[in-house]
């Protein structure tokens, strides 16, 4: 995702399902944050279990976003990342919205070799919780306009956490899906023809979490 300017568009997402979009110009403070990759520091966004994020994969061809160093630091992190390459398309939004703690600081598209035919494509998600230990249940997929499924992933009872000393804490972590696509329709992706949707489920399992309190 390019950075951010005063046409910020903000994603209001609905545990309902249903996807609004919210546009408006972008105060100082939302944009320093959401440029710094700290779109949390804007308020959370309580959401009930399932949460339902969607994202439009709008790609471009530009220069790519560098990461904040809360996400560089992950310790089992993807192969782009740990060579310490940028992702073709990343969205730092979904950090606001929180799930009994939990929450999606990051969203990141890589293309290793987009001219290669078919263009190989991964996308991956950094999931992470305010507990010490909690357990989600999470669903990735991109869906086409016409609501075509192009990909889909599930993991189950995967233990996120704040990390720490603890020897059952759960850490940060990334998903990670893979697809391959022709050549010709990494095109349509690129020049905006073709706009699929990055969904990711999130529901909370068991008692929700292992308290630290």
């Amino acid at each position: 995702m390019k950075t951010v300017t005063a046409g910020l568009v903000a994603m209001l997402l609905c545990s309902s399902g249903q996807a609004q979009v919210q546009a408006h110009t972008a105060t100082p403070q939302e944009t320093k944050a959401l440029e710094s990759g700290n779109a949390a520091a804007l308020g959370d966004v309580e959401m009930k279990s399932p949460m339902l994020l969607e994202i439009p994969l709008k790609v471009t061809d530009g220069p790519a976003r560098k990461l904040p160093p809360r996400i560089q630091a992950v310790p089992k992190r993807p192969g782009w990342l740990n060579a310490g390459k940028a992702p073709t398309w990343s969205t730092l939004e979904t950090a606001r919205f929180t799930c009994d703690r939990a929450r999606v600081p990051g969203l990141f598209l890589y293309v290793a070799k987009p001219k290669k035919d078919p263009v190989e494509i991964e996308v991956s998600g950094m999931f992470t919780s305010g507990w010490y230990r909690q357990d989600l249940d999470v669903t990735m997929s991109i869906v086409y306009p016409d609501g075509k499924e192009r990909l889909r992933r599930f993991w189950d009872d995967e233990s996120v956490g704040e990390g720490g000393s603890n020897l059952f804490a759960g850490h940060s972590k990334f998903l990670i899906m893979s697809v391959k696509i022709p050549q010709a329709e990494w095109a349509k992706w690129v020049s905006g023809e073709l706009v699929p949707t990055l969904r990711v489920l999130v529901e909370i399992q068991g008692d929700g979490h292992d308290s630290d309190e």
